[in-house]
């Protein structure tokens, strides 16, 4: 989905009707948070023109069967983020619905994790902030410790293939080790499919679906953020789980 274009016009145009204290700010930001971006004096203006979008993708998510993956495609400054937070938005307005099934929706800046971290350190950092978001889910759910056993385990595990690798082959792919320890990541899936499992059979909130938000994952060197995506893929394959990656492909094609 390619709406750059479309923001450059919509820009240009805004560009001519506003004037006074504050244009500059409205315009200046083209891949920042919802609120920030859309709306002008508390009305939702949808500059962009991809609500229509949001929606259709939103109604996808709700009938969607799971385990699923949806990839938004731009390049920087088409409106990725600005796409993630409309759809955000909605299924929160779903969930305080009677007429809907509940979401839980997790948000992940991959670019933030990464910063002043080797790729192994970042990889944890997402596995660890999704973890901890879905454990705060819901304070009554059984296996908590058996979920954090297993993810320290698998942790543990990476770490030990990343510095085997590392001390033992010089240029080494340590990610791609990491991708293949297949006992941690193997153990650790099991653990977050019966949480995930528990999380949706809970009375206490009728969750129906977790849906996992990742931004920003372009701006990372692109063979790391391929390994990434690849990993996290295999670990959170796992039914009730909608995954919504907003990439630009030619970037991570080079990876």
């Amino acid at each position: 989905m390619v709406i750059g274009k479309k923001m450059q016009e919509t820009l240009e145009k805004s560009r001519q009707n506003f004037e006074g204290e504050g244009a500059e700010e409205i315009l200046g930001v083209v891949d920042e948070p919802f609120n920030s971006l859309l709306f002008i004096d508390g009305k939702d203006k949808d500059l962009l023109k991809i609500k229509k979008h949001a929606n259709a993708l939103v109604q996808f998510v709700k009938s969607a069967q799971t385990p699923i993956t949806i990839g938004i495609q731009g390049e920087w400054g088409s409106g990725k983020t600005s796409l993630l937070n409309i759809i955000f938005r909605e299924l929160e307005k779903a969930n305080k619905s009677k007429h809907s099934k509940n979401f839980h929706m997790i948000w992940v800046n991959t670019w933030e994790n990464s910063l002043m971290s080797t790729p192994e350190e970042a990889l944890i950092k997402i596995i660890n902030e999704i973890i901890n978001a879905l454990l705060d889910s819901d304070k009554k759910i059984s296996n908590i410790e058996n979920v954090k056993d297993a993810a320290t385990t698998a942790l543990k595990g990476m770490l030990r293939v990343g510095a085997s690798v590392v001390g033992g082959t010089a240029g080494a792919d340590v990610m791609g080790e990491v991708l293949k320890s297949k006992n941690s990541v193997g153990d650790l899936k099991k653990a977050l499919s019966k949480l995930v499992q528990e999380i949706r059979d809970s009375d206490n909130q009728e969750i129906d679906k977790v849906v996992v938000f990742i931004d920003d994952l372009d701006r990372i060197d692109p063979p790391e953020a391929v390994k990434i995506l690849e990993l996290l893929k295999n670990i959170f394959s796992i039914p009730g789980c909608v995954f919504l990656l907003a990439i630009d492909y030619q970037v991570v094609i080079k990876g």
